[in-house]
């Protein structure tokens, strides 16, 4: 999606899968009042999410983990494969770093912690809008503390940061490796989620200053 919040016909559209209704209040009151993106669905069940976005698809699904129907993890993947342009947005009470890892690895864009202020789900939502991985100042911290050991790239991973390395687009990369686009959308963001960076250019940064390659 691209942020264009100037023209609300191009407002980011945002769907909101949760099942405390005070919770799904004040976001949606922030997310309408935000400028830029506006709430166009509410499911309070897996089931109902499913049958909702059939009809109509959101640029970002705000999603909790913690649903009567089904686990968020299994669902974030579902939806990766039925909507790859949709950005999924974590936002839940599980600060476990197995389970933050795993959702991250499962194609969301971005975990927030209920405990965090709604003003980091609005930044989210505007950065993942932009291509880049959006955590939490208490998630970043919590990966930090066990991500000190050494990050070593499999051979697809130094392959993909070397022609980000050189300027090419995701494009680009696909062409050159014969890979699907998909696939290589999917590895950068997982890539970037591994070393910790939020966009190519701290990609770059980091690889070259960590001698990843």
């Amino acid at each position: 999606c691209i942020i264009a919040w100037k023209n609300e016909l191009l407002m980011i559209t945002v769907h909101i899968v949760d099942d405390h209704n005070m919770l799904i209040e004040a976001l949606q009151s922030a997310i309408d009042n935000s400028g830029f993106a506006k709430i166009t669905g509410v499911s309070n069940t897996l089931a109902e999410c499913r049958k909702m976005l059939t009809f109509n698809s959101p640029d970002v699904l705000i999603l909790d983990l913690s649903l009567p129907d089904g686990k968020g993890a299994d669902f974030c993947k579902e939806m990766r494969r039925k909507y790859p342009d949709v950005k999924i947005l974590v936002v839940t009470f599980h600060d476990e770093y197995s389970i933050i890892k795993n959702l991250m690895s499962s194609g969301a864009s971005a975990y927030i912690l209920k405990c965090d202020f709604t003003q980091e789900v609005l930044n989210a939502i505007e950065a993942v809008c932009n291509g880049e991985i959006y955590l939490s100042e208490k998630i970043e911290k919590i990966l930090k503390k066990r991500n000190e050991q050494p990050i070593v790239l499999t051979p697809r991973e130094q392959d993909i940061a070397k022609l980000i390395i050189e300027g090419l687009n995701t494009r680009e990369i696909a062409d050159k490796l014969g890979l699907r686009y998909d696939t290589v959308k999917t590895n950068r963001k997982k890539l970037n989620f591994k070393i910790g960076a939020r966009n190519a250019a701290e990609l770059v940064k980091i690889v070259i200053e960590k001698k990843l390659i």
